[in-house]
């Protein structure tokens, strides 16, 4: 178990970049926060 922040359903992998750190929201899908839904994902701890 790597994300926890999920709720309590499967990893989705994200359209734009690949990672499971979004999942199905209620009006569609809500991106991932690494890459935010601009494809890129974006290293949190290397900020």
């Amino acid at each position: 178990m790597e994300n926890q922040e999920q709720p309590g359903t499967d990893a989705v992998e994200c359209p734009m970049c690949g990672g499971t750190g979004g999942w199905p929201g209620v009006s569609g899908w809500v991106v991932c926060r690494p890459c935010n839904g601009t494809g890129t994902p974006k290293p949190e701890e290397s900020a």
